[in-house]
């Protein structure tokens, strides 16, 4: 049975496929997207044992899925804080911090290419939209303008604030002497020092844009992403820093594309997860069928009028579905609603239909008793006064 045979059906399966979208992003970011799929395949598997009725084995591997999912919150618990914090960032917040003045960006530009040209090591980071608090370890708090003289003076070998980094945002500097993580990846260039590991263990987390200026080479490089460039002149990194800060309206269209092309993998992946457990949860083959009888209620009747009489109190309904989905739901509260908003005074014929019961997916009525009720609307009788 396909998922989406009605409207409430369609949104279940585009939460599950936003979940899992949600999900493997986040794991993708986090490098957890091993223990992310191991959870997803132990709860698919669950379901598979389910519905062959291997109840220990069923309940064996929902509590490895659950065990599982506990490890993951214990181990990443760093990354789960990050991904909360930043929800705000997603919903509440809708553009990019101050754009600063393109005069602030070239005194940066001159300044990280005069501390290469001096063989002096610095490290700069551009703070846009996403959060870093919760990656950058210790600093000290500044709130002054860029100027050449007090990054000259940061980053002196003699200065106690040389070795950290340089925290920018809204063009001002805002803290000094800042630790940031180091990358784990494998694939670090190895003339990159402890400097190019930080400034990429940062911007691979972030949408941030970090400078590095080289003290043994005398080289300038940007870090963005999972990508870095050598900088070739401070006129190249000024205009890298303009468009790094300035936001960039797009049209409806780019954006549309853009929904549908970005991490198209792991938005693929999320759709079959979800087709896969949809699928495993709801399909119907060796299905149990039980017959329950359901009592009638009205609606929305019109002002006015009563129900004098009608054919029918009760409906003895005929469900179909896998014998633990049954189980799991309290069919006692089942209740068929009919809806006489439009109703008139006389007899009234309402058929019976599926949408009378609100079941839940996997579950559908196969047969009904009786297939129609009549009854019959009166208007209701003004109040007698009294000695009337």
């Amino acid at each position: 049975m396909w998922p989406l045979y009605n409207w409430r059906n369609l949104v279940d399966y585009l939460v599950l496929c936003a979940a899992f979208y949600i999900v493997l992003r986040w794991a993708a970011r986090a490098r957890a997207l091993r223990i992310a799929v191991t959870i997803t395949a132990l709860y698919a598997a669950s379901l598979v044992a389910r519905r062959f009725e291997l109840i220990i084995t069923s309940l064996v591997l929902q509590g490895a899925a659950l065990i599982t999912l506990a490890l993951l919150i214990v181990l990443f618990q760093p990354e789960i804080r990050r991904a909360l914090m930043g929800i705000d960032r997603k919903f509440l917040s809708w553009r990019l911090r101050g754009a600063p003045a393109r005069s602030a960006n070239r005194t940066l530009a001159d300044a990280a290419f005069a501390l290469a040209a001096q063989r002096i090591g610095a490290l700069f980071v551009i703070v846009r939209q996403d959060p870093v608090g919760e990656l950058v370890d210790g600093g000290v708090a500044m709130a002054a303008e860029i100027s050449p003289g007090l990054i000259d003076a940061i980053f002196q070998k003699t200065s106690p604030l040389h070795d950290g980094a340089v925290l920018i945002e809204s063009g001002r500097i805002a803290r000094a002497n800042a630790v940031l993580p180091l990358t784990q990846r494998p694939d670090v260039p190895p003339q990159f020092g402890t400097r190019h590991r930080a400034a990429m263990g940062l911007a691979e987390r972030t949408d941030a844009l970090v400078i590095v200026a080289s003290e043994e080479r005398g080289e300038v490089t940007a870090m963005r992403g999972r990508s870095y460039l050598h900088v070739q002149s401070a006129d190249e990194l000024a205009l890298m820093l303009d468009n790094a800060t300035v936001p960039v309206s797009r049209a409806l269209r780019e954006r549309l594309r853009d929904s549908l092309v970005v991490h198209w993998r792991h938005k693929l992946a999320a759709v079959a997860l979800a087709s896969l457990i949809w699928t495993l949860a709801t399909v119907e083959s060796g299905a149990s069928v039980r017959t329950i009888n359901v009592p009638v209620e009205f609606r929305n009747v019109p002002r006015g009028l009563d129900i004098a009489s009608q054919s029918a109190t009760e409906l003895t309904v005929q469900l179909r579905g896998r014998t633990w989905l049954l189980d799991s739901m309290n069919l006692p509260r089942l209740v068929a609603r009919f809806d006489l908003a439009n109703a008139n005074p006389g007899m009234q014929t309402v058929h019976v239909d599926p949408r009378i019961l609100t079941l839940p997916p996997g579950i559908t009525m196969m047969r009904v008793t009786p297939e129609a009720i009549t009854l019959r609307l009166v208007r209701r009788s003004p109040p007698q006064s009294p000695g009337s």
